[in-house]
């Protein structure tokens, strides 16, 4: 074997846009924008390279924004391309992680796949009924590197740096190896070898102990994730099919998965979330002439009932294809979700049809996301398919009209909600009684009937029906200061309103 030598190995990595100010040095890894850095990449073995030099040296890498460099220790030169070819992978590997984790699926960074700047063109025509769908894939946008070193929620820094430490715990070294899973899975998401290394990954880290592979990663993944026995079972359960779809794709016994192969498996018995607020949906990206743009964010998915930019209305949709048939939802949304036209009408419609949906908690004004905003607690039961409609009946809580609380002086507690979990009546929400009346109009608890709400301009859910006392008695005000809270946060959001529509006429 001849001596150990350090070598620094350089690539043009595609899809990552270096927007700091100087290169980023994370552990044995430099990240350099194109071609700004070059010269000071070559100054560390060249005193002052010659721009025929860094030609010669970054030719190849033109297509790119940016360079990676990585610092490895080998016999030859050979042997460090290979050792640095391996590194790559890997971290190629990690960035599609957190691209994945922090949600930005129109992205992709990559050593060796120039795929962010093809376009491949797909048009598929029926040919019984002329019907098409027109479609570009292949399209990769490029991100800053400041967006991975801003959102560290993953370890990002933490799992690069380790990627070049020789001595490793087992546990370290079993999570690096289910990231590379997890990255190659996200290349492939909907096809069997994404799936089949999704799976790979969760077998990489729960596979300890003398048991069986299955055995090992059924009991464990219970075991970690289960809140109580009964739940362990059932989480046993479904890792079990989903294992064994894992298997016969591997095996070669199946060669497709279906949705609904993993349906159950995948899907929740509770989901309780309060989304992102606010109608804005949109990526900011750098074009190939380097320059900032802004794009509508709308998904289209197979089982979302329509497509949408509103990221309220998107999260409702998703929530209904994670529930299982009989799963229980309770979401906060913000008084747009309850009124808007469009796909906000063909959601509610969607929802009354094919959930229970029974309850509305009318929210006091600015205690969620910010002053100004108005939300809701909407709760609702998924059902079984069905051709009849499930929402009979929608109970609706008014918490909003003439109350008044503040974040500070006057903050809501869980004593505000008590009246509101009587009515509510969990023990039995069939049982419920209406506190609203015709001989009681500030009743705050009031039924609405199925056929009531159909009858809306578009189906609104958007109802009160309180007075409010401001309004109607001048000799009866509230206290000075809670009518500036009222009038600076409806000030808010007419302001965040007329931002909203400002941003839509520069797009138009």
């Amino acid at each position: 074997m001849g001596n150990t030598d350090e070598y620094e190995v350089f690539h043009a990595i595609s899809g990552l846009i270096v927007d700091t100010l100087e290169p980023v040095s994370i552990g044995d890894f430099t990240f350099f924008q194109f071609p700004r850095d070059c010269r000071v990449a070559l100054q560390k073995f060249f005193l002052n390279p010659s721009q025929e030099a860094i030609d010669s040296w970054f030719r190849d890498l033109k297509e790119s924004p940016a360079v990676i460099s990585v610092k490895v220790k080998a016999n030859d030169t050979e042997a460090a391309e290979i050792e640095a070819e391996n590194l790559f992978k890997r971290i190629t590997n990690i960035f599609r992680f957190q691209l994945f984790s922090i949600g930005n699926d129109l992205f992709d960074v990559s050593v060796y796949d120039k795929s962010h700047i093809t376009k491949s063109t797909y048009v598929v025509i029926s040919k019984t009924d002329g019907k098409h769908h027109f479609s570009v894939s292949g399209v990769r946008r490029q991100i800053e590197l400041s967006k991975f070193l801003e959102t560290d929620c993953r370890g990002f820094e933490n799992l690069i740096q380790q990627l070049t430490i020789s001595k490793l715990t087992n546990f370290q070294k079993r999570v690096l190896l289910a990231v590379d899973f997890l990255g190659l899975a996200t290349r492939n998401i909907g096809q069997p070898s994404g799936f089949v290394h999704a799976i790979t990954a969760i077998e990489t880290l729960l596979s300890m102990g003398k048991m069986g592979i299955s055995q090992n990663i059924t009991d464990n993944y219970a075991f970690i994730m289960g809140t109580d026995l009964k739940n362990r079972k059932t989480l046993k359960q479904d890792t079990k099919k989903l294992y064994r779809i894992r298997s016969e794709l591997a095996h070669g016994e199946k060669s497709i998965i279906s949705v609904e192969d993993c349906k159950d498996a995948i899907s929740h018995a509770y989901v309780l979330t309060n989304p992102p607020f606010g109608k804005k949906s949109a990526l900011t990206f750098t074009n190939e002439e380097g320059e900032q743009e802004e794009e509508d964010l709308v998904y289209n998915r197979q089982d979302f009932w329509t497509t949408s930019s509103n990221k309220q209305l998107n999260f409702l949709q998703h929530i209904n294809t994670l529930l299982k048939a009989t799963g229980k939802a309770a979401v906060v949304v913000p008084d747009n979700v309850l009124f808007e036209g469009g796909a906000g009408e063909t959601i509610r419609k969607k929802l009354l049809e094919t959930c229970d949906f029974h309850t509305i908690l009318r929210l006091p004004t600015g205690i969620f996301y910010k002053p100004g905003v108005k939300a809701n607690v909407i709760f609702f039961d998924k059902r079984p398919a069905s051709p009849e409609r499930q929402t009979k009946e929608v109970w609706i809580y008014d918490l909003r009209t003439n109350m008044h609380f503040t974040l500070k002086q006057h903050p809501m507690t869980f004593v505000d909600l008590q009246d509101f979990v009587q009515c509510y009546n969990p023990d039995n929400r069939h049982e419920r009684h209406e506190t609203w009346s015709e001989e009681n109009p500030e009743g705050r608890w009031r039924r609405f009937t199925i056929e009531e709400i159909l009858a809306r301009d578009k189906t609104s859910l958007d109802i009160f029906w309180i007075k409010d006392k401001s309004l109607a008695d001048l000799d009866n005000l509230p206290a000075p200061e809670e009518l500036a809270q009222d009038i600076m946060e409806n000030l808010q959001s007419a302001m965040d309103g007329f931002s909203e529509l400002l941003e839509t006429l520069k797009k138009s």
